[in-house]
């Protein structure tokens, strides 16, 4: 019985047509490399440099911290309001955790799991006394200035624990969200509007992020290209690192694969060049006699 035995796809070729299809190859690997830079160039370095023009750094003095909170079906996730933040979409949940939850008090951080209405309107009383205080910010203040932030009824704040425990059944929770009401300065006008953070479940680890900016403090902010309302702690980056890293890794492929084709291009001449024949040079009788 004959054993059978693979052929390298390339063998089956002349060592002429070989040459040709790595030079082939290493120019349209190049050519696909070009393309890439291309394509990172205009659909992601150049929005990201035109987003980033968008966001003008400022000073914001924090005035006070505010707390919203509303009731959401145990079926919803808490997370699923943050989309009604007008910087959520744009500069995303980890930009949030960078800027503002790795600054405030660790102390408040937890991770404990998600609650019911239940469970949470019967934690400790000191962070009870906590709520109540921020829930009175409120009602002082009025609503929330900040129309791109997720609206709550402030009436239902401000409700009493054991009212909310009567009237609420265990398949409910409750969503908190930290605000801070800030000033601020463009062109030689005051304005005040609230920063939003992000909603959670977990009453202290809001506490924990409004901790990264204490208030009666000044820090330094940005908002949103003609829309003075919008204010945030952090804007997006000048350009994407990502997109400046994946081209220079493109450059040095494509320098590569020039360098390659070239060194594979001159040897094979060099080779052709030795393999020509030599035919004996014959001198005419006519130029020996004279």
């Amino acid at each position: 019985m004959k054993s059978s035995t693979s052929t390298p796809l390339l063998a089956r070729y002349t060592k002429h047509s070989r040459n040709i299809i790595i030079i082939y190859l290493l120019s349209f690997m190049t050519l696909l490399a070009v393309a890439s830079i291309l394509i990172i160039l205009f659909l992601n370095l150049l929005p990201s440099i035109k987003l980033g023009k968008e966001f003008i750094p400022i000073d914001c003095y924090v005035n006070k911290h505010l707390i919203n909170m509303t009731i959401q079906s145990y079926d919803y996730d808490c997370a699923d309001l943050d989309s009604q933040i007008w910087w959520y979409h744009i500069l995303g949940q980890n930009a949030f955790y960078h800027h503002v939850v790795s600054h405030g008090d660790s102390d408040y951080y937890d991770h404990r799991p998600k609650p019911t209405i239940f469970s949470t309107i019967h934690q400790d009383s000191q962070q009870h006394q906590n709520f109540n205080f921020f829930n009175n910010a409120i009602n002082n203040n009025g609503t929330n200035n900040n129309t791109n932030t997720t609206s709550s009824d402030s009436g239902s704040s401000n409700s009493s624990s054991s009212s909310s425990s009567s009237d609420s059944s265990s398949d409910q929770t409750i969503c908190y969200q930290g605000l801070y009401e800030v000033s601020y300065v463009i062109d030689n006008q005051t304005y005040s509007s609230n920063i939003s953070g992000t909603w959670n479940t977990n009453f202290k680890w809001v506490l924990g992020y409004l901790s990264a900016f204490k208030s009666n403090e000044t820090s330094s902010c940005v908002y949103q290209k003609d829309h003075y309302q919008r204010v945030n702690w952090f804007g997006a980056d000048k350009f994407s690192v990502t997109s400046v890293i994946l081209m220079t890794l493109c450059v040095l492929f494509i320098i590569a694969l020039v360098i390659i084709n070239s060194i594979f291009i001159k040897n094979r001449n060099v080779k052709k060049h030795h393999l020509l024949p030599s035919y004996p040079v014959y001198i005419s009788s006519s130029f020996t006699d004279s």
